[in-house]
């Protein structure tokens, strides 16, 4: 986008080419920066009407603790909605693990001249080797700004929902950002 591109159009094009961010140049068509879903939500996060009980996702949302990495990649491959998942033991909420932990996983095994043993490392690691601990969900009746200000100070693209400490759902930043585009 230019600088001169309203935010609207901003968001209508990252919604269109399904993007989490766009590099912004000038007139000259020199970089001068990046827009980031984070950062629009982060700054429109006032626009956002109502609480998260409204945005929660209920099913599909789920993987056990002890999962193994292949079966998490197979997971993200296959589902073509659902990247993240909340990890459970016995229904009780330990954390979020999805595509973005798997490839930092992946890029540091690679990394360490690791390739020869891939496949084993793959069935041998589980999610919870590589999860993000959340300590503590949020409410349906937490408020959508608040939900806002957690995705755009973590890198998290999920949220686990919680009633009673008994997990229902997830909200997604995805449904957050939608919502501001309308």
């Amino acid at each position: 986008v230019s600088e001169d591109n309203t935010i609207d159009d901003v968001i209508g094009l990252m919604v269109e080419k399904n993007v989490s961010g766009v590099p912004v140049l000038d007139k000259k068509g020199s970089l001068l920066g990046i827009i980031t879903k984070n950062y629009l939500i982060d700054l429109l996060a006032n626009e956002l009407k109502g609480y998260v009980g409204d945005y929660i996702i209920r099913s599909g949302y789920k993987i056990s603790v002890g999962t193994s990495l292949a079966t998490l990649s197979n997971e993200i491959l296959k589902n073509v909605d659902m990247r993240e998942f909340v990890v459970v033991q016995d229904n009780r909420l330990l954390g979020v693990v999805g595509e973005k932990e798997l490839a930092y996983f992946l890029f540091n095994y690679l990394s360490d001249d690791n390739i020869i043993n891939m496949k084993n490392a793959l069935h041998n690691y589980v999610v919870n080797d590589i999860l993000t601990f959340i300590n503590e969900p949020l409410k349906p009746s937490s408020p959508v700004q608040y939900a806002a200000k957690l995705f755009s100070n973590t890198n998290l693209v999920i949220y686990p929902v919680a009633k009673d400490d008994t997990l229902i759902g997830v909200i997604r930043r995805r449904e957050l950002f939608n919502q501001i585009s309308r």
